[in-house]
């Protein structure tokens, strides 16, 4: 699937359960989920950003490895902050 670097920022497809994040709206250190056919595959904190690119680079929880997140292949969007009740 070809991506115009105009549309690779919004190419990331919507969740039932939450909304998808631009990359340009993203900042460094900020929790990701990485979506995928509706089941999540990778969870970070965000190291890089390249919106004209359409790619993030996360350090994936757990793991500590650097993953590469291209948002033609995945829905990207942040974590939702737990809150103490």
């Amino acid at each position: 699937m070809k991506v115009d670097l105009m549309d690779a920022e919004t190419s990331a497809r919507e969740l039932d359960n939450g909304s998808t994040c631009k990359l340009s709206a993203l900042r460094l250190g900020e929790h990701l989920e990485a979506w995928e056919n509706g089941m999540l595959c990778h969870t970070g904190v965000v190291e890089e950003i390249a919106p004209e690119l359409g790619v993030v680079w996360i350090r994936e929880r757990g793991l500590g490895a650097r993953k590469m997140l291209s948002t033609d292949q995945h829905c990207l969007r942040t974590e939702k902050p737990v809150t103490a009740g």
